[in-house]
Parts: structure tokens; C-alpha cells; sequence
């Protein structure tokens, strides 16, 4: 259950399931096939952005509002890296009314 506020994301309660895990059952996607052809890999959550790696995910940006250890690392079954230029998330994806993704992305 979560709401976005001015100041940002409010997550006012977790869901049951751990989202990133040391193993899975099923892989739909194989981030390291992806990797070994020269492939970006980037997993993208509401809380934060991730760069899939070789040395594995690497947090890169946070969403406004949340606190990286109680929001994000508490949540991970493993402690992932965390960039040394840790950015914020753009804002305008927390903001209520609709924008035009492609021109956002040309910024």
C-alpha cells in the first residue's frame, strides 16, 4: 500500500513477499545472457533504480521519500551496492498528473 505525497513516496505497508531473492524457481528473463551480449540491464521499482551488473544489482537511484535501509535493503534478501553517485529518481514520475514519458526522456 503505497501513496505518492509532495514530499514524496509513502509506502504505508509492505507486501507479504520479498521481491529481490538469492534464488528463484523460474527465470523469465537471464539478466547475465543479457550482460554476456554487451546488453544494459536495469531494474527499475517504484523505490529505486537498479543497475544489473557483473558484480551484480547496483541501487543508482531512490525514489523521493524513501529511506534506502528501511525501505529498500530491509526489504532484499542480500545487501546490493550502492552507487557512489547516488541520484534521486525524477521527480515528475511522482507527480499526480500525467506528462509526456518520450519528451521526459529526451531531457
Amino acid at each position: 500500500d503505497i501513496a505518492v505525497r509532495p514530499e514524496g513516496l509513502e509506502i504505508r505497508r509492505d507486501g507479504a513477499v520479498t521481491k529481490f531473492v538469492q534464488a528463484v524457481e523460474q527465470i523469465t528473463f537471464n539478466a547475465r545472457n543479457a550482460l554476456d551480449k554487451g546488453q544494459t540491464v536495469t531494474a527499475i521499482t517504484e523505490r529505486g533504480v537498479f543497475a544489473i551488473t557483473e558484480d551484480g544489482p547496483l541501487l543508482t537511484e531512490v525514489a523521493p521519500g524513501v529511506d534506502v535501509e528501511r525501505d529498500i535493503f530491509a526489504r532484499m534478501a542480500f545487501r546490493p551496492r550502492v552507487s557512489a553517485d547516488l541520484k534521486p529518481m525524477a521527480d515528475f514520475l511522482f507527480r499526480p498528473e500525467r506528462f509526456d514519458l518520450a519528451a521526459a526522456l529526451r531531457r
